[in-house]
């Protein structure tokens, strides 16, 4: 894997740190040119020197994705110095982490209207501008990847309205969460995958990327199967004396998520 991406050429935006930051780590590792983006050159920086001590090359460029004006720019500079190119899209940039800290306690009424603003101008419309921006230099190409990062919160309300809009349009343990790495590893099978257009327009869980390509963490450790029936019990205080005793093969049907996620 370590070649895998030699020659083609990634935009990661939100990559200072963080899943972005892993992102970036993993792509470079597979040998790709890779546009890194944040708001802050110093951290940035520091991202791209070790992103880049994996392999590949990585290019770090200041960019508020709530901007359309820089997400331009970025475009741009990837189209005038890659002669048009661009192979892979991650929309990762979010900005609304302190505002949900500060109104985790309040009704969606209770809380200040420019939440939704917060919360979503960097997350739901960046990764917008971004796709528009992308598509116009993958789409004469005939090729390319656009992956967007999401949560549960995209599939069940998870902390506020503005929130749940946001992970919903985009379609818990942890001391055994996944390592910041391991989406850049699902990035990297995703890109390298000659099959990838059956998964075009899918959610896709991590823990079903690793089920379908044999992934671990990049520390080794098997990824959890958060869709499994034991898990889904641990989570739910009635039922969680229920866990131990399931076989971890068992999973939740996607077509209960779905029934109990619908107002129908």
């Amino acid at each position: 894997m370590a070649a895998a991406m030699k020659g083609q050429v990634c935009v990661v935006t939100g990559a200072s740190r963080g899943i972005g930051r892993g992102i970036a780590l993993q792509l470079c590792q597979a040998g790709a040119t890779v546009y890194i983006t944040g708001r802050h050159l110093d951290t940035l920086r520091a991202a791209a020197e070790e992103a880049q001590s994996r392999g590949g090359k990585c290019v770090p460029v200041v960019c508020d994705s709530g901007q359309e004006s820089e997400v331009r720019n970025l475009f741009e500079k990837v189209d005038r110095e890659q002669n048009g190119r661009l192979d892979v899209l991650v929309n990762n940039a979010y900005a609304g982490v302190q505002t949900i800290i500060d109104n985790r306690k309040k009704a969606f009424w209770e809380s200040p209207a420019s939440m939704w603003d917060d919360v979503n101008n960097v997350g739901l419309r960046g990764h917008y501008l971004c796709s528009v921006y992308g598509a116009r230099l993958m789409v004469p190409a005939g090729r390319g990847l656009i992956v967007v990062i999401s949560s549960i919160g995209g599939l069940q309300y998870l902390f506020n309205v503005p929130y749940g809009v946001g992970k919903a349009a985009l379609k818990i343990n942890f001391s055994s969460a996944e390592t910041t790495e391991m989406s850049g590893k699902c990035v990297v099978a995703l890109a390298t995958d000659p099959n990838i257009l059956s998964l075009s327009g899918k959610v896709l869980p991590s823990c079903d990327l690793a089920r379908r390509y044999g992934l671990r963490d990049v520390d080794g450790r098997p990824i959890q199967d958060y869709l499994s029936l034991s898990s889904v019990l641990s989570q739910a205080t009635s039922l969680s004396w229920l866990a131990s005793y399931l076989p971890g093969f068992l999973r939740m049907p996607k077509w209960i998520m779905t029934l109990y996620t619908s107002k129908f």
